[in-house]
């Protein structure tokens, strides 16, 4: 077999996206990775196992990159910009690869024609992943997790194991709302009173100033927003008009129509921080208590609440236990307290909004729903079962 047949092909499909697949094929496809690949453990593919995963560093663009040698075939998982992409394929091809379209396989999984529709709709989540750690999940799914946890669950009602299968299934449903948001970011609301700090924080979590910061109340009148990754996930920051206290109503049409529209994004987040200035919480704990009660039920059936005590720095360490004192009796958020002036408490910020998004992380490899309809099915198949209806196998065989 000649040179020629060793060849590169793009897996995944070509756009904006976390991470990218290089597929690598032929005879001399150790020996091309190989002049490229510096992997961290020092040793060269040739010495390495087959289907285990090396990091390391693709000398043409510096970049670290994730290499998998399989029996036939090399993945390089490299950044999914362009630039990185075509960086990769022109540096395999002075090394003496082919570039070549994708192979059948993925292209009938590129244009949704395969029969296993968790690879294919994994593969597609790929190229709208914003985040290493949400595009390493969907490559897991692409390599078969889900496909597999589904497989066993399946497996188990065949035995007549109803009770593990559903324990099984229940897992796989647990893990629905992360799938979600691995290329749809999570929602995070600021809100509160007019001139607590809402702005200044969020530039602070972001590191530049994106939210607008003026010393007057109701400065933030429209949404406004800024996309980042928090923990890895991705994530939308989301400023709003500053809210009235409980009773007093404003005859300002524009301040009301700014506070509706707060209410409306409270309604929809995955998660409200509700910020409040931590003297103003001392002077009348009662009537603040209440207000961010009032305030919480624009956002009851939404996600999670934490209450974040902004401007501490005014305060002395007995006086900050004291206002998180009168938060912790009376309501069963989490409490962060702050300052951006002394930059401190924004780490610990970070922290809660991560925790409070992803509470736990599936075990390595584990199957995560990550579609619609894949939520979809696992939810009533897992109904169904509760209900002692066996229906639920076909339902799950529907998918893999």
């Amino acid at each position: 077999m000649s040179d020629a047949a060793t060849t590169c092909a793009v897996l995944t499909p070509r756009g904006r996206g976390a991470i990218a697949v290089v597929e690598v094929r032929g005879p001399r496809r150790i020996a091309c990775v190989d002049t490229l690949f510096d992997s961290k453990n020092g040793k060269s593919l040739g010495e390495q196992s087959i289907d285990a995963i090396r990091f390391g560093t693709w000398r043409s663009t510096g970049e670290d990159v994730v290499v998998l040698p399989r029996r036939e075939s090399i993945e390089i998982h490299c950044h999914g910009g362009t630039a990185a992409v075509d960086s990769v394929v022109g540096s395999l091809g002075d090394a003496g690869c082919t570039p070549v379209a994708a192979s059948n396989k993925s292209a009938f999984l590129l244009a949704g024609e395969s029969g296993n529709t968790i690879e294919s709709a994994a593969l597609r989540a790929l190229a709208n992943a914003t985040t290493e750690r949400a595009a390493a999940l969907l490559m897991d799914q692409f390599q078969g997790a889900l496909r597999r946890d589904i497989e066993q669950v399946v497996t188990e009602l065949d035995t007549k194991n109803v009770e593990h299968a559903t324990k099984l299934l229940a897992k796989l449903a647990s893990r629905s709302r992360l799938g979600m948001h691995l290329t749809t970011p999570w929602r995070v609301v600021f809100a509160g009173g007019a001139n607590v700090g809402k702005s200044s924080l969020i530039n602070e979590v972001l590191g530049y100033e994106r939210a607008i910061v003026f010393d007057q109340p109701g400065t933030t009148r429209d949404v406004v927003t800024a996309t980042t990754a928090i923990d890895g996930w991705p994530v939308v920051l989301i400023d709003t008009a500053g809210l009235r206290p409980l009773g007093d109503d404003t005859d300002d049409r524009i301040e009301a129509e700014g506070i509706a529209l707060s209410h409306q994004q409270m309604s929809t987040a995955d998660l409200v921080l509700l910020v409040v200035e931590s003297e103003a919480l001392l002077r009348n704990p009662t009537s603040t208590i209440d207000t961010l009660r009032e305030w919480h039920h624009y956002h009851i059936n939404s996600g999670a609440t934490v209450v974040v005590l902004s401007k501490c720095d005014t305060l002395t360490d007995e006086a900050i236990e004291r206002a998180m004192h009168h938060i912790e009796q009376s309501t069963p958020w989490p409490i962060v307290p702050t300052s951006v002036l002394d930059e401190w408490g924004i780490d610990e910020l970070l922290w809660c909004i991560a925790c409070e998004l992803v509470p736990s992380l599936p075990p390595a490899e584990s199957g995560v729903p990550f579609t619609d309809e894949l939520c979809r099915v696992i939810g009533d198949a897992l109904d169904q079962l509760r209900a002692g209806r066996m229906e639920a196998i076909e339902l799950l065989r529907s998918v893999v």
